[in-house]
């Protein structure tokens, strides 16, 4: 229940804070004594589109606060307007989502000049569901039980249908998944062959350079008696002499033999990388064709061949066994209808009986309310199985006693729509 209600700078209010008690409440008064600005500001605290024009003073924010009491448990949600909008659930900064989420749980607000939930014919089997469960609480595992077999019943159809779809396609389909998996295995593609082709075309593509320049390296470092080699060679020569006089000279002299043997050691790989290195045309032609190759079937189905290929075998060995499914399906989907057609039958009896006993009760409480020729009828007409059962509920009314029941939401008065949602 609404507990209480705070509103302060907005429209002709300065601030009122109005407490409720628990039952029913009225708000009476002529008109322009503010009962709509007090129905707007909670529409717009629980989330209704606001403007900065409903500010009161401009220079001051306006504040909303609800207070909501269910059983010993308080709710409180706050919006305040200024250049922004916050709202606060509990104290904390929520989201106009979450407010919105939670408000169906609070508030029902109707008025003559809104669209009514409730006077909409799809709420209509909701709000007899409801009177029916409280009534008879079974009803509620009884619907419950119908909707797992429908979802379940609705879940084996579409199996089903694809599996009908996919036996009429099968042909084909097998057709072209075996010449997907025979390009795949004749491609044999082996796992990161792409990088290691690329690198060998880097190679191949810049072999000469790569030849010419290794041995021109080589031959600086050791080719002829002006090489480095040769150089540092005399160098460690000297050196060596020297540390036999001169002990602190043995590290330099140790360093240096080691350079000397390093560069040797180098200086070899380079002229057998330059000798070894090939120069093959063929070969270069070769790798371009097998990369394209790769490249095209990684484009056509993706970049782990391994994987896709594991999928499309899959596919293959499902469409193969789609014809056994089949028939085990089939009597599935017969029982299953069966069972769904079994409990929709007892929702329809519950809803037709409950439905007579609650359109009285309704046509009465209207005779209260000044509506003294109204006839009130809710109608339960059959129809396919769905989510809900196999009804359409519809509510019927009439306010005179000269016309006919007509739907609802299409002859009531705001007036009458008012006394009916009442």
């Amino acid at each position: 229940m609404l507990k209480s209600l705070l509103i302060k700078n907005f429209i002709l209010i300065n601030e009122i804070n109005l407490q409720f008690q628990e039952g029913f409440n009225v708000l009476c008064g002529e008109t322009g004594a503010g009962k709509s600005i007090i129905i707007k500001a909670l529409d717009i605290v629980l989330g209704a589109k606001a403007s900065k024009d409903l500010i009161l003073d401009k220079t001051k924010p306006c504040y909303i606060e609800a207070t909501f009491q269910n059983n010993n448990e308080e709710t409180v949600i706050s919006r305040e307007l200024s250049t922004s909008s916050k709202f606060r659930l509990n104290g904390i900064l929520s989201s106009l989502d979450e407010i919105k989420e939670i408000r169906t749980s609070l508030v029902d607000i109707h008025s003559q000049h809104q669209t009514y939930s409730y006077i909409q014919p799809k709420s209509h089997i909701i709000l007899l569901d409801n009177y029916i469960i409280k009534k008879h609480p079974e009803f509620f595992e009884l619907l419950k039980t119908y909707k797992e077999n429908f979802s379940e019943f609705k879940q084996i159809e579409k199996k089903l249908e694809n599996l009908k779809q996919n036996f009429q396609d099968n042909e084909k389909e097998i057709e072209f998944l075996k010449f997907q998996l025979k390009e795949l295995d004749d491609a044999a593609v082996r796992e990161n062959e792409l990088e290691e082709l690329q690198e060998e075309l880097d190679v191949l593509a810049n072999s000469q350079e790569l030849k010419e320049d290794s041995y021109a390296a080589y031959f600086a470092l050791y080719g002829d008696g002006q090489s480095i080699i040769e150089a540092l060679g005399k160098i460690k020569y000297t050196i060596s002499n020297l540390a036999q006089m001169d002990k602190s000279l043995k590290e330099v002299e140790s360093s240096l033999f080691d350079s000397f043997e390093s560069l040797k050691d180098n200086a070899n790989f380079l002229r057998d990388y330059s000798s070894n290195l090939e120069v093959n045309p063929q070969r270069l032609e070769e790798l371009n064709e097998r990369i394209a190759l790769i490249q095209k079937l990684k484009r056509k189905y993706g970049q782990d061949l391994d994987l896709e290929r594991e999928k499309i075998a899959q596919k293959l060995n499902e469409l193969d066994g789609d014809d056994n499914n089949i028939e085990l399906l089939e009597k599935e989907f017969q029982q299953k209808g069966e069972m769904i057609e079994f409990l929709s039958q007892q929702i329809s009896d519950f809803r037709i009986e409950n439905a007579s006993e609650l359109s009285k009760l309704i046509e009465e409480k209207l005779k209260t309310l000044e509506l003294k020729e109204a006839k009130f009828q809710i109608s339960v007409e059959e129809t396919k199985n769905n989510e809900l059962g196999k009804n359409s509920v519809e509510f019927l009314i009439s306010t005179n006693k000269n016309l006919d029941l007509m739907p609802l939401n299409k002859v009531a008065s705001g007036g009458e729509i008012s006394r009916i949602m009442l």
